[in-house]
This record gives C-alpha cells, sequence and structure tokens, in this order.
C-alpha cells in the first residue's frame, strides 16, 4: 500500500485538490485584496492576527461539536463556514461590518476544518506510508495550484470581487462531496491523551506557525509590493512558483518511508534555512524575489511531508487523535500571531521586510531540534 492504496486517502486526495484550488487559487489573494481596499500591510498583518486570536478561541467549541456529530461533521461544518467568509470578504472595502463578520467565519471555518482533517488524516493514514501519502497530497495540491491562481487572479480583475470570491464558495462546497464516503471516526468522551506526544506535536507547531507567517505572508506581502501591486503580476508570480513545485515532495516522502526521515529533515530544514535567508536579503528585487518564491514552492511540499510524517505518526499513537491536534492547532495559531504582530509592529514603526522574514529562521532551527529527536 503506498501513494494510492488506501481508499479513505484517495477520497482526501480528491478533496484536497478541491479545497486547495480555493486556498491558492482565491485565499492567496485575500490578504492583497484588503491592501487595494485601502489598508496599509501593517494593518492587514493585524486584521490576520485578529482572526487567529478568534481561532483559539472557538477552537473550545471543536470537541463538544465532535462529540455529538463525529468527526466528518465537523470538517463539513468548517468547509461549509470557510465558503460562507468568502462571500463576506467580497464586500469588504475598509475595516467595517464585513470584515468582522469574515473574520468570524473564516476563523470559525478554518479552526473547524484545519483541527478535525488533521485529526481525520492521521487516525485514516497509514503508519509505515505516511511519507507517501503526504507527498502526494501535497504534490496534487501543488498541481492544482498551478492553474488557480490564474483562474482566481483573471476574475478578480475582470469580473470583480464577488464573482471570485464566491468561486471559492463554490469550490469548498463541493470538496465537501469525496469526503461523504470517507470512514468517519467516533470522538469518545473522557479520553486523555499521554501528554509527552501531545507537547511534542504543540511545540512543533508553534515553530510551523511562525514559519507560514514569515515564509508566506509576509513575504507574500513583500513580494506583492515590489511587483508594483499588481494582481496580474502577484498571480503571475504564483502560477511560476507552483510550476516549480509540482513532484518535489514525492521524493521526500518515499525517502521517509525508507527509513531515511532524519535525512530528508535534514535536507528540507537546511534548505528552506537557505531560502528564507536569501528571501530576506533580496525580497526588494522583483526578479529574484519571483525565483526565490519559485525555489521555495518547489521546495514546500518536500518540508511539509518531512516535517508532518512523524507529527501524523505521534497523533496516531495517542488515544483521540483530534484531541491532540487541538492542542496542535493552539500552538500554531500561538505562533503565528506572535509573528503576525511583531512584524506588524516593526513594518508600522519604519523597518523593512529584513527582520519580518528573518524571523522565521529561528523556527527553522527550534522545528529541526524538534522533529529531529522524534525520528532520530
Amino acid at each position: 500500500m503506498g501513494f494510492f492504496g488506501n481508499s479513505n486517502m484517495n477520497r482526501v486526495y480528491v478533496h484536497s485538490a478541491l479545497q486547495n484550488a480555493a486556498e491558492s487559487g482565491f485565499a492567496a489573494f485575500s490578504m492583497v485584496f484588503l491592501v487595494k481596499q485601502g489598508m496599509s500591510v501593517p494593518v492587514v498583518l493585524l486584521v490576520m492576527a485578529t482572526m487567529l486570536v478568534l481561532r483559539l478561541i472557538m477552537r473550545k467549541t471543536v470537541l463538544p461539536v465532535a462529540l455529538r456529530f463525529g468527526l466528518r461533521a465537523v470538517i463539513i461544518i468548517g468547509l461549509a463556514t470557510d465558503a460562507l467568509s468568502y462571500l463576506f470578504l467580497s464586500q469588504v472595502t475598509s475595516i467595517d461590518g464585513w470584515l468582522m463578520a469574515y473574520l468570524f467565519f473564516a476563523a470559525m471555518g478554518s479552526t473547524y476544518y484545519f483541527t478535525a482533517m488533521h485529526a481525520l488524516t492521521a487516525r485514516l493514514g497509514d503508519a509505515e506510508h505516511r511519507g507517501k501519502q503526504v507527498s502526494a497530497r501535497e504534490a496534487i495540491n501543488t498541481l492544482v495550484g498551478i492553474v488557480s491562481p490564474i483562474v482566481g487572479g483573471t476574475l478578480l480583475i475582470w469580473s470583480g470581487p464577488l464573482a471570485a470570491f464566491s468561486c471559492a464558495a463554490l469550490l469548498l462546497m463541493l470538496s465537501i462531496t469525496p469526503l461523504l464516503k470517507v470512514d468517519d471516526v467516533p470522538i469518545e468522551r473522557g479520553v486523555t491523551n499521554d501528554p509527552a506526544p501531545q507537547k511534542f506535536g504543540h511545540n512543533v507547531f508553534i515553530t510551523d506557525g511562525v514559519l507560514f507567517t514569515t515564509h508566506n505572508m509576509v513575504s507574500f506581502m513583500a513580494m506583492f509590493a515590489v511587483l508594483g501591486e499588481s494582481i496580474a503580476a502577484f498571480a503571475g508570480a504564483l502560477v511560476v512558483a507552483n510550476v516549480a513545485g509540482a513532484a518535489m515532495g514525492l521524493a521526500a516522502g518515499r525517502l521517509i518511508d525508507l527509513g531515511h526521515g532524519l535525512r530528508a529533515l535534514q535536507v528540507t530544514y537546511g534548505l528552506l534555512a537557505i531560502i528564507l535567508m536569501v528571501k530576506f536579503y533580496f525580497y526588494s528585487n522583483p526578479w529574484l524575489a519571483v525565483m526565490i518564491s519559485a525555489i521555495s514552492a518547489a521546495h514546500w511540499p518536500m518540508f511539509y511531508s518531512a516535517y508532518m510524517t512523524p507529527v501524523y505518526n505521534s497523533a496516531k499513537t495517542t488515544r483521540c487523535t483530534l484531541r491532540y491536534h487541538v492542542v496542535c492547532e493552539g500552538g500554531w495559531d500561538m505562533g503565528a500571531i506572535v509573528s503576525l504582530f511583531i512584524a506588524a509592529a516593526l513594518l508600522w514603526t519604519g523597518w523593512s521586510y529584513f527582520l519580518p522574514i528573518a524571523m522565521g529562521v529561528l523556527a527553522v532551527a527550534a522545528g529541526y531540534i524538534l522533529t529531529s529527536r522524534k525520528v532520530a
């Protein structure tokens, strides 16, 4: 059993392709859309941080809902709520009621979806083929990401935000269909997980939250700025980046399953540190910014496969993967919130993008130390 030998995971792949089409083709434009609506980059970063604070609060409701309706239902609620958030986003023109509604529903949708989806994947995937299964999903997502930014950018420019973000909502609703035949995972009452793997997952996700905000959100804002705040140019840069990343993760997944998980971590974390250093030194050059984004996109599926494999396998050893990932996602939010506030403060006080992006190198070091101990 490898890339496609698990029928549940095959349905997850189809779902993930549709969900990622919405994420890479439309969510990727949410921050730049807010900039186009007149908000400064520091304000946009604070808006995103506010959404993550709401996620921390809402995460306490995930377990009660899962106990009542099951894990699959939590994912479906998350997807439907996230779809609704895009409709509110399309109406935002300033810091107004539409923005508040968007933040509330986006926070709820992403909290329910990612927490439950990680738990479902950890439980239904195969530990001995985990690397291949995670990397296959990431490779499929990257292939989808080649087309979706073209569609999203074109709709946003020529048809306006309502058409563009309505398309995202439709894709998210369609992504529910393959999940209807995925085995559900019942959640037991009164279960307590071993604190050791729980602490590992929580700490790794803190580093990932910092990495995501610096490696993606802040550096995307820097690239958008050097491209003259052109949505068309930004969409083109996303396409170039995703073309470069189409198959890189499969190699890492195979390497992990052959028993070379530590080597995969060394390669992927080492490359990520180099990419981040190049990013914060050369972010102001538009050609280099696009080129480095392409290299980092090619590397990201490989990195994600390498570090999520031990996390998912750690989750599967616990009595409840949902409780495990509730704690993990809380760690992700905390890491992302702190780094977003720091980045916003630095940019607000006149600093360049150098330091906000450079924060990611510290997260790389911390993430490698944590995960390498788990696979060594």
